[in-house]
């Protein structure tokens, strides 16, 4: 019996590795490895939903996530954008994109109008959608900007969307993450006009330069006017001005280390200055202090039980309660959100 039970937790284990590695050399990063056993603890779950299929409220490797403070968005491989409401996992709202032949979105930003950013990566486009009221209904799409090509205001393989708003939640900027040879951030007006943009390609050799490879997930910190993106296959944080101007780069190069990454995807940024980062290749979350540049805590660890992670792509936070994709398992897991470093908008 126990001979048996080893048996079958190593196949679980094994099985995890060999999605990894499929999962990993398919993520846009080259050279891309495994990640490795860190010997942290699974966090204590408050809530789980989902599992493999194509109906409502089931997932084909989910990879985007993103709430409104009631609601969760999630986007999978099947293309499927549902609205999940986190206390019953069910689906209240389910559309499909409108084209799937060449790939499906990796990125999903909910508006402060309730309007649903969709990063169509592979279509090389932002398109937003105003969501249905009911499960049966159609979303209704609003607009759509993009194309492809590496002139200003075009895309490779767009990744994220962040939303800068003024002081009456009116959007006043759009931040557009793409990777494929481009790897920058565009910047747009809220009638979606190119301004700027910043970040080239690049191994992130030189700190002093501005490079990516896979700029994967964005937030913004207004009150601070700060930029945060995740450097994927540098895998490295970087810190700038709502300009683009470099202020840091936290991360000191992959591993499974707590001051290194491995393939950070998804961030959510907390009100304390600290940011959550969900790891692709360590299987885990990384809790990061983005004033000091230093680890706060690291949960999760790799595996398919409770607390623990395969390949998680992105996270989200409402309220006191953090929301984990663990797109290798097919579900959402939630625990309590760490608490506050500092104060918001203080010095610790």
């Amino acid at each position: 019996m126990v001979i048996k039970l080893l048996t079958a937790r190593w196949g679980l284990r094994a099985a995890g590795l060999v999605a990894g590695l499929a999962a990993l050399a398919a993520s846009g990063c080259g050279d891309a490895k495994a990640g490795v056993e860190t010997g942290s603890r699974p966090f204590a779950v408050t809530g789980s939903f989902g599992e493999v299929g194509l109906s409502p409220g089931q997932f084909t490797y989910p990879r985007c996530i993103d709430g409104d403070g009631k609601n969760l968005y999630v986007i999978d491989k099947a293309a499927h954008v549902q609205r999940m409401d986190p206390a019953t996992g069910r689906a209240t709202a389910m559309w499909t994109m409108p084209e799937v032949a060449m790939g499906k979105p990796c990125g999903v930003t909910v508006g402060p109008d309730g309007l649903i950013y969709v990063a169509d990566t592979h279509y090389f486009r932002v398109m937003v959608y105003k969501p249905p009221q009911a499960l049966e209904q159609p979303a209704e799409l609003v607009s759509e900007w993009g194309g492809y090509g590496q002139e200003p205001g075009k895309f490779i393989y767009v990744t994220d969307v962040a939303l800068l708003t003024g002081a009456k939640g009116e959007i006043e900027r759009i931040y557009v993450s793409e990777y494929g040879g481009n790897d920058r951030v565009s910047v747009f007006d809220r009638d979606h006009k190119f301004l700027f943009s910043f970040g080239t390609f690049g191994d992130g050799s030189d700190p002093a330069k501005v490079e990516f490879n896979r700029p994967q997930s964005l937030g913004i910190d207004k009150e601070r006017g700060e930029v945060v993106v995740t450097d994927a296959c540098n895998h490295r944080v970087g810190v700038f001005t709502l300009d683009g101007v470099l202020k840091s780069w936290i991360g000191k190069g992959a591993g499974d280390g707590t001051d290194q990454f491995g393939y950070p995807y998804g961030l959510v940024l907390r009100p304390d200055h600290t940011a959550l980062v969900t790891e692709f290749g360590n299987h885990r979350i990384h809790h990061v202090d983005l004033e000091a540049g230093e680890t706060v805590g690291i949960y999760g660890r790799p595996g398919r039980g409770p607390g623990e992670l395969t390949n998680p792509w992105s996270i989200a936070v409402m309220g006191d309660t953090a929301y984990v994709l663990d797109s290798g398992n097919a579900r959402v897991q939630a625990f309590r959100a760490p608490p506050l470093v500092r104060k918001s908008g203080g010095k610790g």
